[in-house]
């Protein structure tokens, strides 16, 4: 099949889509990805990105289309300018795409509106789209808007209805989206099917546990305000009279700089350590330091149904 896979965020940037186009491509599919400008989750586009290079590449077997897209910044503005020039830029070049697809492919991470140039290109060539739901929308606009009565949030639920039911299919990665796309978004049940996420093939490999006396605590992935990591550092504070324990924050993210600013204050440093951003080739140390895993989401919306893909790792 000939795939037109759309996606705001693409490789070097690290998401799962990058193994899934490189597996359709090694079976055989001619694929395309419509991406943006790699800037997650610095904001920063590489040199090699910027001033019109690199808009056409292969990578991973695949051809890459970069859309022109502003660099994530901080607080809701920085983020909605980010969503919008991918959103708007890739909906123009899907516009002039040939007819050539067999099938659209949109992996929704945040935001939905990436979903947009995919309908676009479905309606006008008529083809089946098959969207993979990884974050609700607009649920997770309520990690910065509060009220569903806002006239955004109004607004981002239509739309989201909107691409939802364009879509043939919604594959959904945690079971508990099922109630949340037929009660909200009138999607029936007969159009939605259950992918759990997969692990990466390097966490496959036998880890073996490294004994240090200590309990080891380790975060891995983003650090934003989905994650509500200040719950971990409260607990911490808790526990400060404990001895013979530590909390390894191994990520970056939006809510980074807030939360080490936080354990500075609260003086909690010999127990909590950042590592900031590592490769997945590093992951396996991090297996084999850990005692336990966290995983944390915030319980205040429905955000907290998604199963991170890092609980199969």
């Amino acid at each position: 099949m000939k795939i037109l896979v759309v996606c705001q965020y693409f490789d070097p940037e690290n998401f799962q889509i990058n193994d899934i186009c490189q597996s359709l491509a090694a079976n055989g599919h001619a694929v395309t990805v419509l991406t943006g400008l790699p800037n997650y989750p610095t904001g920063r586009v590489p040199k090699a990105y910027r001033h019109g290079r690199k808009r056409d590449e292969t990578l991973r077997g695949a051809r890459v289309i970069r859309c022109f897209e502003i660099g994530r910044k901080k607080g809701a503005v920085g983020l909605a300018l980010n969503y919008l020039s991918f959103c708007i830029s890739a909906w123009f070049v899907a516009g002039r795409l040939a007819d050539d697809f067999d099938l659209v492919f949109v992996y929704q991470l945040s935001p939905v509106l990436m979903g947009i140039p995919g309908r676009r290109y479905k309606k006008k060539h008529r083809v089946p789209m098959l969207l993979y739901c990884c974050d609700l929308w607009p649920e997770s606009m309520k990690l910065i808007v509060k009220s569903e009565r806002s006239i955004l949030f109004r607004m981002m639920k239509k739309i989201s209805g909107t691409v939802y039911r364009s879509c043939d299919k919604i594959l959904v990665q945690s079971r508990y989206f099922f109630p949340y796309f037929q009660s909200v978004h009138r999607i029936p049940a007969s159009n939605l099917v259950y992918l759990p996420q997969f692990a990466d093939e390097l966490q496959a490999e036998k880890i073996e546990r490294q004994e240090n006396g200590v309990t080891d605590f380790v975060f891995l992935g983003n650090v934003g305000i989905a994650q509500h990591l200040e719950r971990i550092v409260a607990a911490v504070d808790q526990l400060r009279d404990v001895k013979g324990f530590a909390v390894h924050i191994v990520g970056d993210g939006s809510g980074l700089a807030a939360l080490k600013q936080l354990v500075q204050e609260k003086q909690l440093g010999s127990f909590i350590k950042f590592y900031g951003r590592r490769p997945p080739e590093e992951m396996p140390e991090f297996y084999r330091l850990a005692d336990a895993c966290l995983v944390s989401l915030d319980h205040a919306c429905l955000i907290g149904l998604t199963l991170p893909s890092k609980v199969q790792g």
